[in-house]
């Protein structure tokens, strides 16, 4: 039962800090990209991809 319950805490932990990222990095990736990677995000297709890709995160 305590197995159980540390297994499920642990999932629990780790999708919200999946589901933070991604929304950080999903919602101004023109922003969050050049202060991780060192790499600028210019036109809007590419922060349309950047966003499509924060979508399969979630």
């Amino acid at each position: 039962m305590i197995k159980k319950t540390i297994r499920n805490l642990h999932l629990g932990i780790s999708a919200t800090i999946v589901f933070g990222v991604a929304l950080i990095y999903g919602a101004n990736p023109d922003e969050i990209l050049p202060l991780i990677f060192d790499f600028g995000v210019e036109s809007t297709e590419l922060k349309n991809v950047f966003r499509a890709i924060t979508s399969l995160y979630i």
